[in-house]
């Protein structure tokens, strides 16, 4: 465990003298970060103000310290799913060689009744038993089996260490954003013992990077995501295109992000679109109008929003196309452009692109310059994570990277003889050129 000290961002305090003249003094506060690397798991936890300082220290503090190189796959791959407590709040007693687990219990438990939007909350001690509490309140029990979600969990433990006969007890919490409040606790076999608990429950499911098989099946989704290059998706978004986004939270690749709070429908007196207000609840969701009319929103998860881990995002595509090129590493040359290394056509290596985000003027202009400005290397072939409009853009030949991958393999494989074929009929075009080509099979 380490602990960083750095100075915060500028800030200023108002200052009064004797005099009653008011001035103001600018200084920047110390800040502080706490750093825990488990050599064990070979993972970094970082604790700071904020997520971007987070990233930075986590990355300096990998490649300074550690000396290796950092990666975007995040250091947090771990989902917490409190949703089994729907079902009941009993948890087992497991058998531990460092400790003897004598009790643990659910202390407090909050659900949203009727929508997100209501919550109630139940709080005992450890010598109560929740689920007897429960079932002994009239209606309580009901309440609890008509939940729509379990918002917040906390567990009490009492156990002793192995040699030791003091009985002690963990306390810790768990949310359904993913968060638990072990990461917190100072006593570092505290946090080693909680997590075993929470593995032994079925609680804690620690994630894993996809299978080449499994890596094929999320490509489409990961490659439309990294083109329209936003920070948070909805849930419309992705089942309108067909995407399991439990198999992209599984990854890393997206994290829950709460829930939509609007939503644009057609007025039933065919007056126009009017806002409705996003209701969730236990069988779906409804969309409330101003008048109080409600009508039905259909699935529930349409409304759910997700926020894009972008840069394990982009680092797994880099990866995954690396490796099929057989490059060393892939350049990138702007946010929106990657050079991929070379491929021989008639004898001549010609270099090899990705891009995204073509369907933006602005981006698509800046690819344009970017790509005449390496004409040294000759005329070569860009592609598109999207399907942006255009055969050729910047003297290069312009196809969907979508349209090269065969979707049964287990792996990217990008079909050279197709990639050449493509370059071969739209290389004349792209140099401004107009040239008559007879073909086999037309007339």
């Amino acid at each position: 465990m380490y602990l960083l000290f750095h100075p915060n961002p500028p800030t200023s305090v108002r200052e009064i003298d004797d005099d009653g003249n008011r001035s103001r003094i600018y200084f920047r506060p110390p800040g502080e970060a706490m750093i825990v690397y488990t050599p064990s798991t070979g993972r970094v936890h970082v604790r700071a103000a904020t997520r971007s300082l987070r990233h930075t220290i986590a990355e300096q503090f990998i490649e300074t310290a550690l000396e290796q190189p950092y990666s975007n796959q995040p250091v947090d791959f771990q989902a917490y799913d409190i949703s089994q407590f729907l079902g009941g709040f009993e948890l087992d007693l497991p058998t531990f060689d460092e400790a003897v687990v004598m009790r643990a219990r659910v202390i407090r438990a909050d659900i949203s009744i009727g929508n997100l939007a209501n919550r109630l909350s139940l709080s005992t001690t450890i010598e109560q038993d929740i689920s007897a509490i429960i079932e002994d309140q009239p209606g309580l029990q009901k309440i609890f089996q008509r939940a729509v979600a379990i918002r917040f969990i906390e567990i009490a433990v009492q156990y002793r260490r192995m040699g030791s006969e003091k009985t002690e007890t963990l306390n810790f919490t768990l949310t359904d954003r993913n968060t638990s409040s072990l990461l917190s606790l100072d006593d570092p076999s505290e946090r080693i013992l909680g997590h075993r608990l929470l593995r032994y429950w079925g609680i804690l499911r620690d994630g894993r990077a996809p299978s080449d098989a499994e890596s094929m099946a999320a490509l489409p989704a990961l490659l439309a995501i990294w083109d329209i290059g936003a920070d948070r998706i909805g849930g419309a978004w992705l089942l309108d295109r067909g995407v399991d986004p439990n198999i992209l939270i599984d990854f890393g690749f997206l994290v829950l992000a709460g829930w939509e709070d609007d939503d644009l429908i057609d007025d039933e007196d065919e007056m126009g679109p009017i806002v409705a207000e996003v209701v969730v609840e236990s069988e779906g969701a409804a969309l409330k109008v101003s008048d109080g009319q409600t009508a039905s929103g259909g699935n529930r998860e349409r409304y759910q929003t997700y926020r894009v881990r972008s840069d394990w995002v982009e680092q797994h595509l880099k990866t995954r196309l690396a490796h099929v090129l057989d490059v060393p590493a892939v350049e990138e040359l702007s946010d929106h452009l990657l050079y991929l290394g070379t491929l021989t056509i008639d004898g001549r290596a010609a270099p090899v692109y990705l891009a995204r985000c073509l369907d933006r003027e602005k981006v698509r202009s800046a690819v344009d310059t970017a790509l005449r400005a390496r004409f040294n290397l000759g005329q070569g072939l860009v592609l598109q994570a999207g399907d942006g409009a255009g055969n050729c853009i910047g003297n290069n030949v312009l196809t969907p990277l979508a349209d090269h991958i065969d979707p049964d393999l287990q792996e990217i494989v990008l079909v050279a003889e197709r990639l050449r074929s493509i370059f071969q009929r739209d290389r004349f075009l792209a140099r401004g050129g107009s040239v008559a080509q007879i073909r086999e099979g037309f007339m």
